[in-house]
């Protein structure tokens, strides 16, 4: 199997989730326990969502590099946790690539585009989910490689930025 791990920073804490593709289906690991997951888009936009034996409903919406969640139990800010030092190669060279095999659902820029950092660039549909993928730093898009509906494999490049000249920079 495969598997995708992302860092949040709620209430101060910095937390670690991996989730893990397999033959046993979707599990997300917390570190000390992995429950098995099963998740799926609503019409209206919203997510049903199984942690276990927990069912959920929940409305979530994407802003810079943050995520809120909007549960029966209350609402959720959680922050994406990128450390500095862990910015992969590929970012650091303005590519944008796909964490996971999917479909491109939505295209949010344009080539020519000035972008900043946490922007989100494009939704990727993998998994049944939307995954918004953001723009690892400012710049300015130079290159899209796919359209809409287009599907992509896990690795492929798709968006490029082109570094900001510094009279850019404000």
């Amino acid at each position: 199997g495969s598997a995708q791990e992302f860092r949040f920073v709620e209430g101060g804490r910095e937390r670690r989730v991996v989730l893990r593709f397999g033959r046993a289906g979707l599990m997300l690991d917390f570190g000390q326990r992995r429950v098995p997951t099963l998740a799926w888009k609503l019409d209206d936009g919203d997510l049903a969502f199984e942690l276990g034996r927990r069912h959920f409903h929940a409305s979530v919406s994407w802003h810079g590099a943050g995520v809120q969640i909007a549960l029966a139990e209350g609402i959720f800010q959680l922050d994406l946790a990128v450390p500095k030092a862990r910015v992969s190669a590929a970012a650091l060279a303005g590519r944008v690539v796909a964490p996971m095999s999917g479909k491109i659902g939505a295209l949010h820029v344009a080539p020519g585009e000035r972008v900043r950092s946490g922007q989100i660039l494009l939704v990727l549909e993998a998994m049944k989910m939307e995954h918004a993928l953001s723009a690892p730093a400012d710049g300015i898009v130079a290159g899209i490689a796919g359209g809409v509906g287009e599907t992509v494999e896990a690795g492929a490049e798709l968006l490029v930025l082109a570094p900001l000249a510094a009279k850019e920079k404000k």
